[in-house]
């Protein structure tokens, strides 16, 4: 019979979305080395996308296409198939990405604001109009990240 999952606060409890079990060391190995690679290519990634003659946007796509197909391909040969289990276990990861992506739009508002009084070129705003088009859009960016999260179900759920 499988284990249930194991609760945080030292009891077996259904709503846990992950199960308590051993890794072998082989399992272990493999799991160091993704993390390792993952921190290497996360932190030189910029340093590579400034060398690249392409936009901003370009560089979004294929970014987010090559770890689209890298994920994919890593579920492949591993022989696991994707499952909405799998996907629940996955979606704390993707509550605190879109908890980081709000911070970080909220982070650099001050600076979009000073970029506008300033009138500083950056980023191919070049005109007044153009950076006050974006202040207006910034808080619905991060109303957009919150709603990703699901922050505001969460806060009419409270209440």
């Amino acid at each position: 019979a499988p284990e249930r999952p194991y609760s945080l606060s030292g009891g077996y409890d259904q709503r846990v979305w992950f199960d308590r079990t051993e890794l072998s060391p082989r399992d272990a190995q493999f799991g160091l080395m993704g993390a390792s690679f993952a921190i290497v290519f996360w932190a030189s990634g910029n340093v590579m996308v400034s060398k690249v003659p392409m936009g901003g946007l370009q560089i979004a796509f294929w970014r987010i296409l090559l770890g689209a197909v890298v994920y994919t391909a890593a579920v492949y040969i591993s022989g696991r198939r994707m499952t909405w289990a799998y996907l629940k276990r996955s979606a704390p990861t993707g509550i605190a990405i879109s908890f980081e992506i709000a911070v970080f739009f909220v982070a650099i508002f001050p600076g979009n604001i000073a970029q506008w009084v300033d009138g500083v070129d950056a980023f191919g705003l070049d005109t007044d109009s153009k950076r006050f088009t974006r202040l207006l859009f910034q808080p619905v960016l991060v109303a957009w990240a919150l709603w990703a999260t699901g922050a505001s179900g969460l806060a009419r759920r409270r209440r």
